[in-house]
């Protein structure tokens, strides 16, 4: 995912520049709602969402595929999508999906959702992800 606006237009949209000199990279990063991070990699126009490495398109797509399939916390009144992300391949699996076709606790505890360390267990709230899918459009003009 790329954003196609010029650089001199990140700080007015409140981004805050740095450069990372190890590797010499500029970068442009802006904070929503206090969970998630934009970044921006001036070299390659890349636009990355906090550590989703190189999946943060896939990842926009699916919450915006499957909102279907958001859950409802009583506990702390709201929305979210729970989802195992593997990092590597980019496969991303509904976690209340995976849970039930595994079966037992014991057996979900040796699975690879727990086990392998490509997969990651993401937490999307629906009206905060909104909200930064909303921030990327205004960089992908």
């Amino acid at each position: 995912m790329n954003y196609t606006i010029n650089e001199s237009e990140f700080k007015p949209l409140g981004y805050t520049f740095q450069k990372l000199y190890a590797m010499e990279y500029k970068t442009y990063r802006k904070e929503v709602n206090s969970c998630y991070t934009i970044w921006c990699w001036v070299k390659g126009k890349a636009i990355e969402i906090n550590d989703f490495y190189g999946n943060t398109e896939k990842v926009i797509d699916y919450f915006l595929n499957n909102q279907d399939k958001a859950k409802y916390s009583k506990t702390f009144d709201y929305e979210y999508m729970p989802i195992y992300l593997n990092h590597k391949t980019g496969e991303i699996i509904d976690k209340s999906s995976a849970m039930k076709s595994i079966g037992d606790l014991d057996a979900w505890f040796d699975s690879k959702y727990i086990t392998d360390n490509d997969w990651r267990d993401v937490c999307l709230p629906v009206k905060k992800f909104k909200e930064v899918i909303e921030e990327i459009s205004k960089i992908k003009k």
